[in-house]
This record gives structure tokens, C-alpha cells and sequence, in this order.
């Protein structure tokens, strides 16, 4: 079987210029809005780095316009980002399924019927997330706010100092591997967008995800961990342009092949044939026949 990274190079042949197109598009928006929340910032005199602490919300009101700013550009990303995400999926598989591909299939996401699905996948996307790193990173919040408890008992003996230390090594240890099971859950949604984009309902397409990554996320993991180089490198801008579109192809071809090898999780279940009842003589529309 071909590598997908092999597969991906054979399928961008030809459509380089419209795969970085589309991926300067996408980037292009999440930074002009990162622009605008920072100019909203800049007028109502408001630091960008200032740290938002709870305790000095009534001293300083200006604060509660920060945090303002701050929703009312997510709830703009959420609704004007999220149907980009929706064509750039419906533009990356039709370019690993070889088919013609359009960058006008980027603006899919926005047409009716697509628009209300393409946000409210993102959003259980983000709930998902959320939920999901509550519970992973949990015992190293605890670790470190035992760690936190015994610093501020002013205690100094030699029991508290060993259980200070292990407290870091173990909250740090927590921290990481918490990290990592976070991110490997999340891999099971991967293909979701993909379904969407093809018109599945987003329950049904979160719970397909689910079925098309069973045994698989470890192998995802594997290849995700093989672009990292190329992933590190696109902090220095120009290896973007070659790796954003290689690694998005290359993880559509990934997906397409989970999805060949679990057809039956895109399809719905097939809903159980009602039970045929067996004629009773005192059913109304047999007592006729029986007259």
C-alpha cells in the first residue's frame, strides 16, 4: 500500500497553487480576527496581555470589557470560520479521491443547510474538548493544588519538603500524559468533518467518527508524530506553504482508508423490519374473509 504521504504528493500534482490557496484562506480569517479582537482591544485602551483575575473583577471594570471582547470574538469565529473548516474537509477529500477539485469549494460550508451544520459541529467539537480535557487533566490539578495547600501551611519539615517534591514530579508527569490522552481522544473525531461535509447529520457523524477510528487512533497518533518536523517548521512561515497542504492531503488519504476499511459506520443503521403479525381471527380486516 502506498504511503499517504507518497499518495498525497501524486494527488497535489497539479493543484499546489490551489491547495495553498486554500489553506491561506483559512488561516488568512482566524488571523484577521485575532487583528480585529486585538484593534478592539487598542481603542477601548485595553492591554492584550493583561491577565484576567477573578478577585479583581469589582476593582477594576474594565476587566468585564475584556472578557466582552474576548466571547464576542469566539461567538465570530464560531459562526463565520466554522463553514471554511467545513469546505476546506469537502476540498482536501475531494483532492485525495482524485476527483476535480475547485477552491470555490471552500465557501460550501455557507450554503443552506450546510452553514447550520458546519457550526454546530464545531461547537460540540469544542464542548468535546473541553469536557474531555476537565477529566484528563483533573488529577494533576488536584497534585498541584495539594502542592499549593502544604506551600501555604508554612510548614517546613522534612516529610513536607519530600511531599512538595514528589507532588512536582508527579503533577508534572499527571500534566503530560494527561496531554497526550487528551489529544488521542480527540483523534477519534477526525473524520467527522469529513462526514459532515458529505451531508451526515453531526450526532450521526460524531458517532461514525468514533466507529471509523475503533483501533485506530494509536496508528493516527504514529502518523501525526511523523509530520511533527514538518509541523515545527512552519513556525518559520515559508514551510508552510509546503506542508500544510501535504499534511492535510496526506491525513484525507489516512482517513479515506479507515473509512474503505469500516464502510458500514457511514451508513445508518439499518432500522430493525417490523415483525410480521400473524392473522388473528378476531382482527377486523381478517373477520370479513372469514364471514
Amino acid at each position: 500500500m502506498t504511503r499517504p504521504a507518497k499518495k498525497a504528493r501524486e494527488r497535489l500534482k497539479g493543484h499546489w497553487g490551489q491547495a495553498i490557496l486554500v489553506q491561506c484562506l483559512v488561516i488568512g480569517s482566524s488571523l484577521l480576527l485575532l487583528l480585529a479582537e486585538l484593534l478592539c482591544l487598542r481603542l477601548f485602551g485595553i492591554r492584550a496581555e493583561d491577565a484576567i483575575h477573578l478577585d479583581q473583577l469589582r476593582m477594576r471594570p474594565k476587566l468585564w470589557l475584556h472578557i466582552g471582547i474576548i466571547v464576542a470574538m469566539i461567538v465570530v469565529d464560531l459562526l463565520l470560520v466554522s463553514p471554511l473548516h467545513l469546505g476546506q474537509a469537502a476540498f482536501y477529500d475531494t483532492l485525495a479521491a482524485g476527483r476535480p477539485v475547485s477552491v470555490r469549494q471552500l465557501w460550501r460550508g455557507y450554503r443552506p443547510g450546510r452553514y447550520g451544520r458546519a457550526v454546530r459541529l464545531r461547537l460540540a467539537l469544542w464542548m468535546l474538548r473541553l469536557l474531555s480535557g476537565a477529566v484528563c487533566f483533573l488529577p494533576s490539578a488536584v497534585v498541584f493544588a495539594y502542592s499549593t495547600y502544604l506551600r501555604q501551611t508554612g510548614l517546613t519539615t522534612p516529610f513536607v519538603d519530600v511531599c512538595r517534591i514528589f507532588c512536582l514530579v508527579f503533577g508534572l508527569f499527571s500534566l503530560l500524559a494527561g496531554w497526550i490522552l487528551w489529544e488521542m481522544w480527540m483523534l477519534r473525531f477526525q473524520p467527522a468533518v469529513y462526514l459532515v461535509a458529505e451531508g451526515l447529520g453531526v450526532c450521526r457523524a460524531l458517532g461514525a467518527s468514533r466507529r471509523i477510528m475503533h483501533r485506530r487512533t494509536g496508528g493516527f497518533a504514529w502518523f501525526h508524530l511523523g509530520f511533527a518536523g514538518w509541523l515545527s517548521a512552519c513556525f518559520l512561515v515559508f514551510p508552510y506553504f509546503y506542508a500544510a497542504p501535504l499534511f492535510m492531503t496526506a491525513k484525507t488519504v489516512m482517513i479515506r482508508r479507515y473509512r474503505r476499511a469500516c464502510p458500514e459506520s457511514v451508513r445508518e443503521k439499518k432500522r430493525k423490519k417490523p415483525r410480521r403479525r400473524t392473522a388473528s381471527p378476531f382482527d377486523t380486516k381478517v373477520l370479513p374473509e372469514l364471514t
